[in-house]
């Protein structure tokens, strides 16, 4: 049996959110990877998986969501919402359904020249394609902050921080 209850929030975001009754619920000895900055993606991605890497790294980023032991998480991510794109654009331009199945017709049928009754209609396989895809999808964007949700009661302030803020301290570990 997996966990139970919601997962556990990072330290950084709990500093971040501001811990209502002091600070003795942090966790003491959180390991804390090292934030990076202009990430490369671990492994080749084809052309269009670059494009949303350089699309969503700068982004997380910014916010100091993003760690070297994160990247492969986020390589997995970038390639399975391209897979989920090229899945939409096939349903998009063919439709949810493939081809009907019919009943048989019997000879007076045919010989009074009636079409076919539709028994049902298949699906394609990308729409189921494109479900699982994004559930897995879900499951990452919560664990990266990219939902709502995900990002509830954060609290970052309008302006990028410079090296010798405090935050980028936190977030960067620069002093």
């Amino acid at each position: 049996m997996g966990r139970r209850g919601p997962p556990k929030k990072p330290t950084a975001l709990k500093v971040l959110q501001g811990i209502p009754g002091g600070k003795s619920k942090l966790v003491k000895n959180e390991p804390q990877p090292k934030k990076v900055k202009q990430a490369a993606p671990p492994y080749q991605l084809n052309e269009r998986e670059l494009k949303i890497w350089q699309e969503i790294t700068p982004q997380l980023e910014a916010v100091g969501l993003l760690t070297g032991i994160d990247l492969q998480a986020l390589a997995r991510y970038v390639t399975a919402l391209d897979q989920y794109l090229t899945a939409k654009a096939f349903v998009d331009a063919a439709g949810s359904f493939y081809y009907e199945i019919y009943f048989a017709r019997t000879k007076s049928e045919i010989a009074e020249g009636k079409p076919a009754r539709v028994k049902y209609r298949q699906v394609y396989p990308e729409v189921g394609i494109m479900r699982a895809l994004s559930k897995e999808l879900r499951s990452l964007e919560r664990e990266f902050g990219m939902t709502p949700a995900a990002r509830a009661g954060i609290s970052v302030d309008g302006d990028p921080p410079r090296a010798s803020d405090t935050t980028d301290a936190l977030l960067y570990g620069e002093t």
